[in-house]
């Protein structure tokens, strides 16, 4: 009897442990206890080790405007994203290192072979770089849809905090919780800081602060998520093919100096990869009326479908032509049939600690009704999937991908930022205008501002770079 609480007791302490300082921080501090069990402490004067990670930074948007609203509430609803976030990310190899009030640190531990041991290394094997990056870049959309649903976050919260919180979103009635993200790949130095008091397990990099700096400038840009030329040549060449390249930057120097572009300056590619997640509310929406027309045929239902998806806003259409675009591919299904298929896509449950769910309202925007109503969290789909290639081919990422892949939106954007680079501002200005008669794009609104504000002149001794 004793001897089982006390390895029950052990077990708890170890669980604990293994909370607190996330996965990667318990082999750090394994190691430091283990150098000094010779006197019963920790071995602090040990130097670090340096590892090879992909660092994925999050960060919580109006976190400011959400702690005012919630009060004491703040830390239900911010532990319901960091559940979301850290389940994903954990589900694709990542390991969680640091919680920061309003922002998450994620990494991927690369393998420390040289690259040319990694290339001959078996296409399975899913400890390869371009494996890792593929899931840290899907953990992130998977992330994104996950917060789409509101009432998972809203549902433990109080009355009174919750319309505090809608009063501070104002006319923003999408989503509650928004996220911005930075993908970066680089050397850290892993190891414990503190005393014998309090310890933290943490990497200390560039690389770090990179993450991070790419997740502030996605504000800038207009986008949920940026990455790096590095992490960016770590995806496989599917993925690649599905990233756009947003700019080029020079870190730490003036780049309107001709002395920027020397050997010794850091430059910086970022891309972004785009998706369209109100495609998905309006394929929902549309199959749900669709279905509704009682008597229709295939065709009338298809019919009806569009007919529909006219009556949304400019912005909207761009949904309602990637539907067109599937069907008109020969896909024979119904809208209806189609978007059901797409939505179950998304609720299979593996993991035991979740229960079952309905696919009612998984992509339902904020409405009185559906705060009324009590939503499993098995709608965000935090399954581990057989990961591979055809994850990025699914149906449901076609439909929030189609509207950034087609014959005009790739080639158009690609033109301008050509243009822009080569100091033709004019032309940039006038391909950043036709995206933006389109389809709302933060970046060819962030270009476009740049050369108004410069009267359509590039800087003086402008080279196609800027700083940061």
């Amino acid at each position: 009897m004793e001897t089982s609480f006390l390895q029950n007791t052990m077990l708890r302490i170890g669980n604990l442990m293994n909370v607190g300082f996330g996965s990667a921080g318990v082999d750090i501090i394994r190691h430091y206890l283990l150098q000094g069990s010779s006197s019963g402490r920790l071995a602090l004067h040990q130097s670090g080790s340096t590892v090879n990670c992909i660092f994925l930074f999050c960060d919580i948007r109006q976190f400011t405007d959400a702690t005012e609203a919630l009060q004491e509430d703040i830390f239900v609803f911010t532990n319901k994203i960091a559940f979301v976030v850290h389940s994903i990310c954990n589900a694709y190899d990542g390991h969680v290192n640091k919680n920061i009030g309003d922002a998450f640190l994620i990494a991927w531990r690369l393998p420390d072979e040289p690259t040319d041991m990694i290339e001959t290394t078996a296409i399975t094997d899913t400890s390869k770089p371009d494996s890792l990056a593929d899931k840290a870049l899907y953990s992130v959309i998977k992330i994104r849809l996950a917060l789409n649903n509101n009432l998972y976050f809203l549902e433990s919260i109080g009355a009174s905090a919750k319309g505090r919180l809608l009063e501070k979103l104002g006319d923003d009635k999408g989503q509650v919780v928004r996220l911005g993200f930075g993908l970066h790949a680089g050397q850290a130095v892993q190891g414990a800081i503190g005393s014998q008091r309090k310890i933290d397990a943490t990497y200390i990099s560039e690389a770090v602060d990179r993450s991070e700096m790419l997740e502030s400038l996605t504000k800038r840009y207009g986008l949920s998520n940026l990455m790096s030329n590095s992490f960016y040549d770590l995806l496989s060449t599917t993925v690649r093919d599905k990233c756009r390249k947003v700019d080029r930057v020079i870190l730490g120097f003036d780049a309107e100096d001709d002395y920027c572009l020397d050997n010794t300056s850091e430059k910086m590619i970022l891309y972004t990869f785009d998706i369209d997640i109100d495609a998905l509310h309006q394929a929902k929406d549309i199959g749900a009326r669709a279905q509704r027309s009682n008597g229709l045929t295939p065709d009338a239902s298809v019919r009806e479908s569009r007919r529909l998806s006219t009556t949304s806003s400019v912005n909207k259409s761009n949904s309602a032509r990637v539907i067109d675009s599937l069907l008109a591919q020969g896909n024979n299904q119904t809208v209806g049939e189609l978007s059901s298929k797409l939505l179950l896509s998304h609720v299979n449950v593996a993991n035991s600690s979740f229960r079952g769910s309905s696919t009612d309202n998984v992509f339902s925007p904020l409405s009185e009704d559906h705060c009324q109503t009590k939503m499993d969290p098995g709608f965000m789909g935090l399954q581990h999937e057989n990961f591979g290639s055809h994850l990025w081919t699914r149906e449901d990422m076609c439909i929030m991908h189609q509207c950034y892949c087609d014959d005009f939106f790739h080639p158009t954007f690609s033109s301008a930022l050509e243009s822009y680079f080569n100091c033709d501002w004019i032309d940039a200005r006038a391909k950043f205008l036709l995206i933006l008669e389109r389809i709302k794009d933060g970046p060819s609104n962030y270009f476009l501002g740049i050369i108004d504000a410069n009267n359509g002149h590039p800087f003086i001794g402008f080279k196609g770079w800027r700083s940061l």
